[in-house]
Formats: structure tokens, C-alpha cells, sequence
């Protein structure tokens, strides 16, 4: 049996320490069929639908461990005084990424204008979420084009 590599990349919301326990945790308390963890991490890796967006289409959300995941970082959408404040590198942790319902590197996204700007994007994500996160969740911080490789 042989093992690789496997490179994804996307338009995303990341979370990660304090953000990712909480949104655990408020998605066993609220979403139906959820138990524990391990439901919740089989049902995001076999892209069972938990969540969809306001056009229908289902939330994809990866778990990414840090046994297996590897060189994750965010290009942070939101512009910085200093450029290098928009790259954030995710070594060690465990993560989760919640795709974008359009990502942003394709053709329909070019020809249809899928969102109107940044803060259209952001609001997706706010109406989504905003009662799975805290109310301090750096959302700015956390949106972007995320990529990683993945030990399969």
C-alpha cells in the first residue's frame, strides 16, 4: 500500500484552539443526530450535510489533525498595514475549515460575480455561524484562501 501527499486549497473560515472547542461544542448541543465529537468529525469527513448555505448548497468543513496535516496557512482576505500580517501559518494545531458555498479561483466565480466584495462574503459566513462562534470571533482574522497538504 502506498502512502502521499494530497494539496488542497480554498476559500475559507478557519478555527482553530478556543474558536474550535466552541464551535464543537455548540454544534453537539444543537445540531440533532451530533452525540460527541467523533459523530461530528465522521459526519464533516464523509461531507454529510450538517449545515447549508442560504442558496442550499451544503457546508463542506474539514477536521484537520495535526498528525496528518501539514504547511496549513491563511491568506487573510482583509488587508493589513503590514502585508506579512496576512499570513497566518497553523503548525501543530488541530483545525477546522469550513469552505465557502463559491470559491473564488474558479471561472463562475470570475463570470457570475459570486460575491459582491469582501464584506458580502464575510456576511455569508456571519449569517451562517454567528450562533456556533463567539461573539468575539475575529472573523476578519480568519477568512481567507487557505491551503495544506494532507499525509492520505
Amino acid at each position: 500500500m502506498s502512502s502521499y501527499w494530497a494539496g488542497y486549497h480554498g476559500t475559507a473560515l478557519v478555527l482553530e484552539g478556543k474558536n474550535r472547542d466552541y464551535f464543537l461544542k455548540r454544534c453537539i448541543e444543537r445540531l440533532q443526530d451530533v452525540k460527541d465529537e467523533e459523530s461530528l468529525q465522521y459526519m464533516f469527513n464523509d461531507n454529510i450535510p450538517v449545515f447549508s448555505w442560504r442558496s442550499g448548497i451544503p457546508v463542506n468543513i474539514a477536521m484537520l489533525s495535526s498528525d496528518f496535516a501539514e504547511g496549513t496557512s491563511l491568506f487573510t482576505y482583509k488587508p493589513k498595514e503590514n502585508p506579512n500580517e496576512n499570513i497566518i501559518n497553523f503548525n501543530g494545531e488541530d483545525l477546522i475549515v469550513i469552505f465557502s458555498e463559491h470559491q473564488l479561483d474558479t471561472y463562475k466565480a470570475l463570470c457570475d460575480r459570486v460575491y459582491n466584495n469582501y464584506d458580502d462574503l464575510k456576511q455569508r459566513y456571519v449569517d451562517l455561524l454567528k450562533d456556533f462562534l463567539p461573539g468575539d470571533f475575529p472573523w476578519d482574522d480568519r477568512i481567507g484562501t487557505i491551503s495544506y497538504a494532507v499525509y492520505a
